[in-house]
């Protein structure tokens, strides 16, 4: 033990005398740990981001600066994404921030989305509007187009405007109450989800935008690299589908069909005709446990850039285009300071 003392005096001895002699070395020693204190904290504790697409419109705007609890679900060692203890697992009608896998396009970008389906659900989407375990979401058309008139260069007159109750399918009480926008039906039909039934496993979630027609997200094979890879998930998405329905693929004769569409794209036919499949169309878009980092709290800052044209997606370049005179109808959003998001 007095040796530990004696170590630890002698190096701060040392330390004092080396920063009375040369004082800046304090001080960029000093900055250094507030840098490293200041981004662990941010890693694990406390992020901020910024939104800059609108598939979660009208609950989060472009231009919304937000705060999200990294410690909400885990505590993570600083810098990594090693947790040391799980606290919690996202619920049902939560905003959380994820990584999407190598699986898809956007892989290594942090998404904002809500949870709308969580491991052991059979969900099916159509028109945009959800159904879990059997039992849908009530959705409610709004008549106050206030909260997408606020939208700025984004905002269509083809927009509605709904409130989307979140129900739990086991207990039956509500969860949450918010705001959704759907286009009209000529609009994205990629994301109407004609092939529209998941079955979620363990440690899977399933995550959709409030901008239903405008949010790349669990429903869609459009996240997807290229056209090969589109073509396999809508074949599994089908597969999936006819699964879900409860039918014996080995006694229906679209087996065939279905096996012949996936062996083009490298499945093996005649393991395809003895029922085994390669991974089921639940695993394409859902979102892994281990990919979702936080939850959305809080708006700190809002920023509506532009009534008139299409910003971009870095905020200081808005910022910059602010300054320079070129966003001249750019405003604060008072009402979205320190604004709670649900």
């Amino acid at each position: 033990m007095k040796k530990i003392f004696y170590a630890y005096y002698t190096a701060y001895f040392r330390k004092r005398e080396i920063y009375r002699k040369y004082p800046f070395v304090y001080q960029i020693t000093s900055l250094v740990f507030i840098v490293i204190w200041v981004f662990a904290f941010k890693s694990s504790v406390l992020d901020a981001n910024n939104i800059p697409s609108g598939s979660m419109e009208p609950t989060l705007k472009i231009g919304d600066f937000l705060f999200v609890n990294k410690m909400r679900y885990t505590l993570d060692i600083p810098f990594t994404n090693i947790h040391l203890v799980r606290l919690d697992t996202p619920n049902r009608g939560d905003i959380v921030t994820f990584t999407p896998g190598p699986r898809s396009a956007l892989y290594g970008k942090t998404l904002v989305k809500r949870v709308v389906g969580i491991p052991g659900d059979t969900i099916t989407v159509q028109d945009n509007e959800i159904t879990v375990n059997g039992m849908a979401y009530p959705v409610k058309e709004e008549i106050n187009l206030a909260a997408i008139r606020d939208l700025g260069a984004s905002y269509s007159p083809d927009m509605t405007l709904y409130t989307e109750t979140i129900i739990d399918p086991y207990t039956k009480q509500t969860v949450r109450n918010h705001h959704i926008i759907k286009m009209d039906s000529r609009y994205n039909l990629s994301m109407k989800t004609p092939l529209h039934s998941w079955v979620l496993p363990a440690g899977k979630y399933m995550v959709m935008g409030d901008n239903r027609d405008n949010s790349d997200d669990s429903r869609g094979c459009s996240i997807l690299n290229n056209h090969r890879e589109r073509n396999v998930c809508l074949i599994f998405h089908r597969l999936n589908d006819l699964l879900v329905s409860g039918f014996a693929i080995e006694k229906d004769p679209r087996q065939e069909e279905i096996c012949l569409s996936l062996a083009e794209y490298g499945s093996d036919f005649d393991s395809c005709m003895a029922g085994k499949f390669p991974d089921r169309a639940s695993e394409w878009g859902l979102i892994d446990l281990e990919e979702i980092h936080g939850k959305v709290f809080l708006s700190y800052f809002s920023v509506k850039w532009s009534d008139s044209r299409d910003v971009h997606e870095n905020p200081f370049v808005n910022l910059a285009q602010w300054i320079r005179g070129e966003l001249p109808d750019a405003s604060i959003r008072l009402d979205r300071i320190f604004k709670r998001i649900y």
